[in-house]
């Protein structure tokens, strides 16, 4: 709940988290990504091949997409694990 309070005050606009809506449509991790990988040409390689595979093993999606200072700039990420998706988003912001 730390690193949400933490996210929460360094975003003065959105933040949304999606955990498995894959699974609303009935889709697989593995093609969820597909599509997401259509959208975000460079996303494969920035979370990495390591989380892509836990991601597909787990069958677990976890986006989460920040809006830290104005309504057209974001950070987004998705993994597998929430912990490290917060992390992986607290640092994008503050570096």
């Amino acid at each position: 709940m730390d690193k949400l309070k933490e996210l929460q005050r360094l975003c003065t606009n959105s933040i949304t988290i999606m955990i498995n809506d894959h699974k609303d449509v009935y889709d697989s991790a593995e093609k969820h990504m597909d599509q997401a990988f259509m959208m975000d040409k460079g996303l494969r390689e920035e979370i990495g091949e390591d989380v892509l595979s836990k991601i597909i093993a787990t069958d677990t999606v976890i986006m989460v997409q920040a809006y830290p200072q104005s309504s057209v700039g974001f950070y987004h990420t998705y993994h597998y694990d929430l912990d490290m998706a917060l992390d992986i988003i607290i640092k994008s912001i503050t570096e």
